[in-house]
């Protein structure tokens, strides 16, 4: 299960391969992230293993109000954020600027 399993030992139960979330759709388990990763509104996400064979209902509520409904809120986040800088970062570096992207948000 990972590089902190071979650290640490076993730190619970296996987790399963594949999770359908009503939202979301299908998460998978990916070990190199150590969590299921998915896609919603646009945006990458992964979410944490943390103990147990399914995804923490917590931290899938986390993500749900982080993105907002189709990933609308985090959007809205995103341009609120780049707006003060906009105008600098436009005349000097309007291409780089223009092709900031999310990696993935992880959780």
């Amino acid at each position: 299960m990972g590089l902190w399993s071979y650290l640490f030992g076993p730190r619970g139960p296996k987790p399963v391969d594949q999770f359908d979330d009503p939202i979301f759709g299908p998460l998978a388990w990916t070990e190199d992230e150590e969590g299921w990763i998915g896609e919603y509104g646009g945006y990458r996400f992964v979410i944490g293993y943390s103990g147990a064979s399914l995804p923490a209902p917590e931290l899938l509520n986390y993500v749900r109000d982080f993105l907002g409904e189709g990933g609308a809120k985090f959007t809205c986040v995103l341009a609120e954020a780049k707006l003060p800088h906009a105008a600098k970062f436009q005349r000097l570096w309007a291409k780089e600027f223009a092709g900031l992207t999310v990696g993935t948000v992880t959780v």
